[in-house]
């Protein structure tokens, strides 16, 4: 059997326990050498002492050298080991020679005994071994815990990585045990300078020796120091396995794709949804943030398709003021904010009660990685799930709300509803049955479908439609990317109907704002090419005003030279289980395939760039060819991934004539 890094800082422990010890035994018969009377504190102590060091050597059993090569330097460890066996016996065989017979005059015999018998040299080679004992103590402790060859400085070092990449939020910070306990040792070793051991070799003359007293002083002080580091030790090793146990279990939770869809989610303008917190002395308008300082249960935000409802959850997510709302209704209570965001065209998990549940779970455990043994009994016992079942993802949710009533409050801002992939009537169960905890709250979005209308709608609940009130913010959002086009600001001084031009977009917006912002991004195009105002007016009247004929109108803008390759990303882009990246893409079709793949590899070997020219140009033919469909998200390198502009635009091309067509 092979240590692990953490049982491995257990048996250390056990032998800083035993130096230290050994050092109070040491300790023990000086007292009872220097005594003027042959007593000691307690007639039984020494006896006693020698009894339990016994015992602590006993735990270090030469199995322990086989078990800790994998984890220590096992030359420096055996020797270390040999070391406090010696001094064991040393120590033991100095009292067993003491005992007499048991008569009044026991101590004092005992002290004549020692005089006698031992004399000082015998003693003085006792301290020095226990000294020598200390230093090696020390350097094996300095390498356990920073020398990078050691398995325990990896362990300690993947967990705080491991701890980083996952952004868990421990209490337990095993960076500062660990330096608590290297500071200890430094100190101990700065000490030692100050202890010169004695030669007392038979043909050598003694040099003369330091006072005994001195000798023991600072073996004395570096003894209290050994409680500190036994203490420390056995502290960082319980604590490391909580900690390592708790991240494999997180890591069971995490999928790649949990952050994927919400992270594609553009920032909302900044212009916009002002509204949401501001006191306008509309019951309606503020309820939302009224709810969230006040309110129970779940608000519902309904909308029509690119009304910008992920993008209203996405800023309600991310915006302090939600956090200083939702914090007085938790107080005095730990408050909690989780999200999800369902994702139609991403993998199975992103669309999925499992996504929901997995990702909800990892990111309350991720901040409150203490409520993991109460949640799930079975982690005590070191057990770590393979997979999880829906099953086994409910009984664990379940519990959080049992455990965290009077500790935590959740608020969940879950998107998306329409998006989940199988029955939305079960959907709709599972959140009111789930979420049902006074100590839970959800903020919801999807489409006014019948099924979450009756379910949260009109008397069932708080709820908006979103797109009553979003025209002040489609207002501001044209008017300021409009006025970013200097050819606008020189049109619009000598054309009044440009104020009236703005308010037309809105109003044929019909709170849409997927429609204004592709309509927009087209009046831009108008504004780079001189058009004058007529063709500007021309321009947005062609707009269908509907998504999906709209669609259709910006697929038949493609030139029919690109058509055909345009077709073929968007067969790519409806068959990915989750957006692929933009190389992909670019050696789709490509001739020289194999050359392409090795501009790539030099790229990422050798820092050869190359590659980032090819992803330029693969960029621009996605936009040329699909004209905005299609977009690239992330910078442009290797992780840069091709999506869907919006989830609409794949509904359009499922459809049975867009199919034909591609």
């Amino acid at each position: 059997m092979v240590l692990d890094p953490f049982s491995a800082l257990s048996l250390a422990c056990n032998i800083v326990q035993f130096v230290d010890f050994g050092t109070r035994l040491s300790a023990s018969i000086y007292e009872l050498y220097n005594s003027a009377s042959g007593l000691a504190s307690d007639q039984t102590e020494l006896l006693e002492m020698a009894d339990r060091l016994q015992s602590l050597a006993e735990q270090l059993s030469p199995a322990d050298e086989a078990e800790a090569s994998a984890v220590t330097d096992s030359k420096r460890f055996t020797s270390l080991l040999y070391s406090c066996r010696l001094a064991a016996q040393e120590l033991t065989n100095l009292v067993e020679d003491l005992k007499v017979d048991k008569s009044r005059k026991m101590w004092s015999s005992i002290r004549q005994g020692i005089r006698g018998a031992r004399k000082r040299g015998e003693i003085e080679r006792l301290i020095n071994r226990m000294k020598t004992l200390q230093d090696s103590l020390n350097s094996y402790l300095l390498a356990l815990l920073q020398d990078s060859s050691s398995k325990v400085f990896a362990a300690l070092q993947d967990l705080a990585n491991e701890e980083a990449r996952m952004d868990v939020e421990w209490q337990l910070d095993l960076r500062k045990m660990k330096d608590d306990i290297l500071q200890e040792i430094r100190t101990q070793r700065a000490r030692s300078f100050d202890f010169e051991p004695i030669s007392l070799e038979r043909n050598a003359p003694p040099p003369k020796p330091p006072p005994m007293e001195k000798k023991l002083s600072l073996l004395t002080s570096n003894q209290l120091g050994l409680e500190a580091v036994a203490s420390g030790l056995s502290t960082l090793a319980s604590d490391g396995m909580k900690v390592s146990h708790a991240q494999r279990m997180l890591g069971t939770l995490y999928f790649p794709e949990m952050q994927l869809r919400q992270s594609d989610i553009r920032s909302a303008h900044h212009l916009t949804f002002d509204w949401l917190y501001q006191d306008s002395g509309s019951d309606t308008q503020s309820s939302l943030a009224s709810w969230f300082q006040d309110g129970e249960g779940v608000y519902w935000v309904a909308g029509k398709a690119g009304s910008g409802k992920s993008t209203l959850l996405n800023h309600i997510v991310r915006d302090p003021k939600t956090l200083d709302l939702l914090r007085r209704w938790a107080n005095p209570d730990k408050l909690f904010i989780g999200s999800y965001f369902f994702w139609n065209s991403g993998s199975a998990l992103q669309k999925s009660q499992n996504g929901l549940i997995r990702s909800l779970l990892f990111d309350v455990l991720r901040i409150c990685p203490e409520l993991i043994q109460e949640i799930m009994p079975d982690s005590a016992v070191g057990y770590v799930p393979q997979s999880w079942t829906l099953h086994h993802l409910m009984t664990a949710f379940r519990r959080l709300a049992d455990v965290s009533t009077h500790r935590y409050r959740f608020c969940f801002v879950i998107d998306g509803l329409d998006e989940y992939d199988g029955d939305h009537h079960e959907l709709v169960q599972v959140l009111k049955d789930a979420f049902s905890s006074s100590c839970m709250k959800l903020c919801l979005s999807s489409r006014p479908w019948n099924v979450f209308q009756e379910a949260f709608g009109q008397q069932a609940g708080p709820h908006m439609l979103l797109e009553n009130y979003t025209r002040n913010d489609i207002l501001n959002y044209v008017t300021n990317t409009m006025e970013q086009s200097t050819a606008f600001s020189d049109l619009k001084s000598i054309e009044p109907r440009c104020s009236d031009f703005i308010r037309e977009i809105v109003d044929r917006a019909q709170g849409v704002f997927l429609w204004v912002v592709l309509v927009t991004r087209s009046l831009v195009r108008g504004f780079t090419n001189a058009d004058t105002f007529d063709d500007l007016e021309r321009r947005l009247h062609e707009f269908p005003r509907e998504l999906g004929p709209f669609f259709r109108h910006m697929y038949e803008s493609i030139e029919p030279f690109y058509r055909l390759e345009a077709a073929r990303y968007f067969q790519i882009a409806m068959k990915a289980r989750r957006a692929y990246r933009l190389l992909t893409y670019d050696l789709h079709g490509a001739g020289d395939a194999e050359n392409i793949i090795r501009i790539y590899l030099r790229g990422r070997e050798w820092g050869d760039s190359s590659y980032l020219v090819r992803l330029q140009r693969a960029r621009k033919r996605i936009n040329a060819r699909t004209q905005g469909l299609l977009e690239v998200y992330g910078q442009a390198d290797t992780n840069a991934r091709v999506d869907f502009f919006h989830r609409t635009v794949q509904d359009f091309l499922c459809l049975e004539d867009m199919q034909r067509t591609l």
